[in-house]
């Protein structure tokens, strides 16, 4: 694979919204291009970004500024182009505009292929703890998470963990407790 993605993240930076992308190998890369939506489906090109070098090159973070939001949900994504004219997508990024809401969502739920996102809204920076509990309490996979802070999205793989309904437990740095129900097929 030509790049990959590390992570992505976006906050709010006085009236603008920037993204942060980062990537840990990039080879063979024309471009970046940053899309942004506002209800997640259909997206737009916010702009373009060169790799760093070209050729191979590795752990470069790129950012880009939106200067005009849209008061709401925007969405934010990457598409990396190779010279070949291939192409790939980083994760999706969701900022709310205009408003101070923050917590923490899991999509998809329910949960296919033992991978699920959490998606981090206007979140403090820090270390989160991670717990999925079985329907009869019993943990069944813990972890952490870094967080950079503002809004990102930040994929799990949960292993070998059966079908059925569970209780993610996220633990914040100020130990804020925020339980979710997650539901896993397949």
């Amino acid at each position: 694979m030509p790049v990959r993605f590390s992570s992505i993240r976006g906050w709010q930076q006085g009236i603008s919204n920037e993204v942060s992308w980062t990537v840990s190998t990039q080879e063979g890369i024309s471009r970046y291009e940053v899309q942004k939506s506002t209800d997640g489906r259909s997206f737009s090109l916010l702009g373009t970004r060169q790799p760093v070098t070209a050729g191979i090159s590795n752990g470069y973070t790129y950012t880009m500024e939106d200067k005009v939001p849209a008061t709401g949900d925007n969405y934010y994504r990457v598409r990396s182009i190779d010279y070949n004219g291939s192409y790939n997508y980083s994760q999706v990024v969701k900022l709310n505009t205009g408003s101070n809401n923050h917590g923490i969502t899991v999509y998809p739920n329910p949960v296919t292929n033992k991978q699920l996102t959490l998606q981090f809204s206007n979140m403090a920076a820090g270390v989160y703890g991670i717990r999925l509990l079985s329907a009869n309490g019993q943990t069944v996979w813990t972890g952490k998470q870094e967080h950079m802070g503002g809004s990102a999205s930040q994929t799990l793989l949960l292993g070998r963990i059966a079908t059925g309904a569970y209780q993610l437990e996220l633990i914040a740095p100020d130990k804020t407790r925020t339980v979710l129900t997650v539901d896993v097929v397949n």
